[in-house]
């Protein structure tokens, strides 16, 4: 019986392994003539936070990423974080940039709205040494 059943398992074949890499990723056709697109956003989002970011310039398409001028520099982003930007022709277009790090960029001080608010109309009380 146990040779039996030794038989009937040897002939068991292994599961097949997984096929990583055999299946074709979509490609959107017209994906060579995008000039524009959207990022998204790969953080948790809150309900008013928009998903995609930016209208950003496409400078080079690759297969499957895309170079895009985020401001300063190109950056290569992959495509499934892309989205098309279907644009209005009729209006001008404003190309979305980095937004700037580090400290503000310091502004000159207002002068104030009333003279008199000045540290020299202020009354001070002047305290004189006692007499000898």
């Amino acid at each position: 019986m146990q040779t039996r059943l030794c038989e009937i398992v040897g002939r068991f074949s292994p599961a097949p392994s997984s096929r990583h890499g055999l299946q074709s990723t979509y490609v959107l056709p017209n994906l060579q003539h995008w000039k524009y697109v959207f990022l998204r956003r790969d953080s948790l989002c809150t309900s008013p936070q928009k998903q995609y970011k930016g209208l950003f310039k496409v400078l080079h398409n690759h297969h499957m990423a895309f170079i895009i001028d985020r401001g300063k520099k190109p950056e290569t982003v992959a495509v499934d974080q892309c989205k098309l930007a279907h644009l209005n022709t009729d209006q001008p277009m404003q190309v979305a940039q980095l937004p700037r790090k580090g400290c503000p960029p310091s502004t000159p001080k207002p002068p104030p709205l009333h003279p008199a608010a000045t540290s020299k109309s202020r009354r001070f009380r002047h305290l004189s040494p006692p007499p000898d």
